[in-house]
């Protein structure tokens, strides 16, 4: 859980990802960042679970969620509407959500 002083928390958000932080939450999925092995099993996982998802859904949360780009600049880099780019994140963090409970 973040502390007060996370960027998570901050009432003013950025619009790049707060790069030196030890955990990375995607609205209210917290995922631990550790380094060496455990940091590739990690991202390991993250594409078995990203490779679950469609492919618009996909794209969008590595967009905005992982490189920190706003929704209009993804709209313009995937070619989705801004409306699009909303529900894909929307839906696709949910999707993620529920395979990981059900891991």
């Amino acid at each position: 859980s973040c502390n007060q002083r996370c960027p998570c928390t901050s009432s003013r958000r950025s619009s790049a990802p707060y790069r030196n932080a030890r955990h990375s939450s995607l609205d209210g999925v917290e995922i631990e960042v550790d380094s060496g092995e455990d940091s590739i099993a990690a991202k390991m996982s993250l594409e078995r679970l990203f490779a679950a998802l469609p492919e618009g859904q996909q794209t969008v949360i590595e967009l905005v969620k992982i490189k920190g780009l706003s929704v209009r600049e993804a709209s313009q880099a995937s070619g989705q509407s801004e409306t699009l780019v909303k529900v894909n994140i929307h839906r696709g963090l949910k999707r993620l959500a529920s395979l990981i409970e059900e891991a």
